[in-house]
Order: C-alpha cells, then structure tokens, then sequence
C-alpha cells in the first residue's frame, strides 16, 4: 500500500481525483501514518524547496481524522478576528482570542502544515526578528517599557495562526474592510452630531477638531491607511462590477476618514500608496480598467474636497506644519508637536550610534533620552522635560526605533521579512486562494496593505502600538513564502 495512504480526501484530491472516489468524505484511510516528506531548505526564499511538490502538498493538506473539522471552525473565528481587528483596542484582542484557542487546540494535529512553514524564509527571518527583540530584553532596565513593547510583537504569530487557512485570505480581508467602514460610519456620526452624547469607547472631536471616531486619532489615521491599501489592492485585481464598486466605496471611505483623523503623516502615506498604486496600474493595465480607475482618482478629489470643507481645522493642520518645520529648521525651536518629532527622531540616531551592535534595548528608547537630560544644552534639556511631560517613549520613526533599540541586527532584520514579504505577496496577487470574483480582487490585497504600514515607518513606530502592529503582522502573515497551489491556480508548478 503507498506510504501516503493515510491521506484526507483533500490530500489525495490534490493530484489523483481517480483515488480520491475511493476515500469516503471526510474520513482517512485506515493504515500505518504516511511518513513526513524530506523538505530541505532552499537556502533562496524565492526558490522551491528541495522536495516533490506533491509531497509537500500532502503534508500541507493532511488532517487527522480528529481534526475534520478543523478547518470549518478555525475560517469562521478568523473571519471574526479580522471583523475585529478594526475595531477597538478591547474589541479587537476579544475578538482574536477564540482564534487563538482554536489554533492551540489544533497545533497538534497540524504539525506537518508547521513543517512546510518554518522552511520558508520570510517566516525564518520574522522568527528571527522577534527572537533578536526578544534576546534585547536582556540588556535594557525599563521594564515597564520593555513588556510594553515586546509584548505587541505577539502579533507576529499570525504566520502560524493562519497558515493551514490561508487560501481563504479573500474572506479574511473583506472581513476586515467592513470593520473599517463601521469606523467610517463613527467617525461621520462625530462629525455630524458631534454634540450627542457619545459611547464610551468613541472619541469626542479633539480641541483642534480632528476626528477619529473609536481610535485616537494619530492609531486612527495610520489604521485607514492600511484599509486603504486593502481596496486599492483588490481594484488592482478588479475584474468584476461589484468589485469595483466595492472597492470604490471603501477606497473613498477610507481616504475621508485619513483626512478627518488630521494625521499629516498618515495623508502623506496615503497620497504615496495612492501614487504608487496608480504607477502600477498604468504599467500593467490599460483601457476600461484606466477609465474606471480615473473616475475613482475623481471620486476620491471631490470627497477630499468635501472634507477639508466640512472641517476648516484640517486646513490648519496645514498651516501649522509648515510653520512648526520654519521654526525647527530657522530658529532651532523644538517645542512644537513636528520640532519635538524632529528632536526624537535625532535623539533614536544618537542612540543608534552610540550602540550599533545591539541598541539600547527593547522599551528602553524612553529610560536613553531620560537619562541624557543633564548631559546636553538647556534648549536640548528643555525638549527633554517636554517629551517627558508628554509621556513620549518611541522617537516616531520606526526603521530609527528598531536601530536604536535593537541595533543594526534588528534593523537587518526588520527590512529582510518585511522586503520579502512583499516580495512574495506582489508575486503572488490572486493565486493560491479560494473564490472568484470581488473574493479572489480582495484576497490579492495582503501586499498592498502592508505596504501601506511601510509608508508610514518615516511618521511614527508602528510596531510598538497594538493595532497598527496587529495590521503588520495580519498582512506579514498573508505573505507567505510558499503556499501549495491547486488545480485553477495562475501558475501550476506546486507553489506560487
């Protein structure tokens, strides 16, 4: 009997649709366990590894049969986290919690899917990542900082999480899009009835009239950005009305409320993406998809227009930038919200320098600046006594962060998995996924929203935050080195 008789139907399904009638639905055949297939690293991520794809397909799709239903219940609770992951803080861990049970109490029996994981190197390099954060705990002194900002990292466990799943993508992220649009729909509610009484968990407009419904503003705006890069990226992939429609929708939804929240940052990250996404498009399409996309670029003007409209102070937001950059750059005054900014992001270079090897530590940015107070010029002392007052503890540039707290190795580190993150999400687009239609656009979107998090490194440290963290690891897990293809698929070489 073969060795790889103690197969699903979906393991056998894969290449033999013969053998597959003769396995009942659901259950395996009742013989010796298969053995693991040999899968040796490639030593080049972009390269297969040195194993049958067909083996290696097995050992993705084998369930024990203790686990038959694995699936159908882990793709529900995923499709609820991902709903979650747009809502607030609170909101969001409650809603990945049974996720996260689920995938314990499956671990066992998904060892094999785990074997074909860690042997590829985007996830090799985000392991090593969080273990070099992780090893940097060990020569810092804030502990309270410390635990604060390892402890977001935990969702870098996504890559596990989802993985035997992860062909569902396409649902996941329309999950997450419609998490966003009830944050749209909070944020118009503020704007118009901003005298109502409003729920505990929604923010009032703040004293300079930026609104960001349920999030503080700054989370708010960088969040939108990455819901903006989800609908940019299923229109890339549009071939249907309904996707264009939708993703048209959110798209402007999503640009509003980048422009309602005030976050400069975020509208500088956002125009790129929108750049970015436009250069692409114009490369790789042409025709109606270049007519549809002008009516989108026009949409998007008018509301933008429409905002600025509606809230006078965001013309102010930019005023005052210019203003805070002449006053930093001319008179050397570091007192204002961009100046101080400014003297952070300097302040994360200086600790860079003086511990390249390893930086200053995990949370430890924060206890640095604090204990330099006495040792630099009395306008230098005096930023200082602000940032403290303020309660700042990142220097608000999240490549200069991670230099600063875990030095160049951490840095290294950071740009090689999210690089071939990328790298594999781009190449990948709709492939290797469920659906068809507005769900196979939406499941070639993980790339584009992790590009946007990428954007916004220059502005603030996202990985040191819950949410925008959780929007990097949700779209670093969806950018996966290797994923066995199916028949259907774009390209038919076992992985794609």
């Amino acid at each position: 009997m073969s060795p790889h008789s103690n197969r699903t139907d979906l393991a056998a399904r894969a290449d033999n649709p013969l053998r597959s009638s003769l396995v009942t639905p659901g259950k395996p055949i009742l013989t010796s366990p298969a053995p693991d297939p040999i899968i040796a690293p490639s030593g080049s991520w972009w390269l297969q590894p040195a194993a049958d794809p067909r083996d290696i397909r097995h050992a993705f799709n084998w369930r024990f049969f203790t686990d038959r239903f694995g699936d159908a219940i882990q793709i529900p609770l995923a499709f609820l986290a991902f709903f979650a992951a747009a809502w607030p803080v609170s909101i969001a861990e409650i809603g990945a919690a049974p996720l996260v049970v689920c995938w314990l109490i499956r671990a066992p029996f998904l060892v094999r899917a785990w074997r074909v994981l860690l042997h590829q190197t985007p996830f090799i390099l985000t392991l090593a990542f969080f273990l070099w954060q992780t090893a940097s705990l060990l020569w810092g002194h804030d502990a309270a900082g410390q635990f604060k900002h390892w402890g977001v990292l935990r969702f870098l466990g996504a890559a596990f999480v989802l993985y035997p799943v992860l062909r569902h993508r396409g649902w996941f992220l329309l999950a997450m899009a419609a998490g966003f649009l009830c944050a749209n729909i909070v944020q118009l509610i503020v704007l118009a009835r901003a005298s109502l009484h409003l729920p505990p968990l929604v923010y009032g407009p703040s004293e300079d009239g930026r609104i960001g419904g349920w999030w503080p503003n700054v989370v708010g705006g960088e969040l939108l950005v990455c819901a903006l890069g989800i609908h940019l990226g299923a229109l890339f992939h549009a071939r249907t009305r309904t996707t264009w429609a939708v993703g048209s929708v959110g798209a402007i939804a999503s640009a509003a409320g980048i422009l309602l929240s005030g976050t400069r940052g975020a509208w500088i990250a956002a125009a790129a993406l929108f750049a970015l996404w436009l250069g692409a498009l114009i490369i790789t399409r042409a025709g109606m998809t270049l007519r549809r996309a002008a009516i989108i670029i026009a949409l998007i003007a008018v509301a933008s227009a429409a905002t600025f409209g509606a809230s006078p102070s965001l013309r102010h937001r930019v005023i005052d930038a210019r203003n805070e950059i002449t006053r930093a750059v001319d008179r050397g005054e570091y007192q204002t919200n961009i100046g101080l900014r400014l003297m952070m992001l300097r302040w994360g270079w200086r600790a860079f320098i003086e511990h390249p090897a390893a930086g200053v530590g995990i949370g430890n940015y924060r206890a640095w600046v604090l204990s330099h107070a006495e040792k630099v010029e009395p306008p230098e002392r005096t930023a200082i006594a602000q940032f403290e007052r303020e309660g700042h503890d990142h220097c608000h540039n999240t490549l200069v962060q991670t230099l600063a707290t875990s030095g160049l190795p951490g840095g290294i580190l950071l740009v090689a998995f999210i690089g071939t993150s990328l790298w594999k999400g781009f190449r990948r687009g709709t492939s290797c996924a469920h659906g068809k239609g507005i769900i196979a656009a939406y499941a070639g979107a993980p790339a584009w929203m992790l590009l946007g998090t990428v954007l916004l490194w220059p502005f603030d440290a996202v990985l040191v935050s819950t949410l925008p963290m959780a929007m990097v690891g949700y779209a670093a897990a969806m950018c996966p080195g290797w994923l066995p293809a199916e028949a259907g698929d774009e390209r038919r070489n076992g992985f794609v």
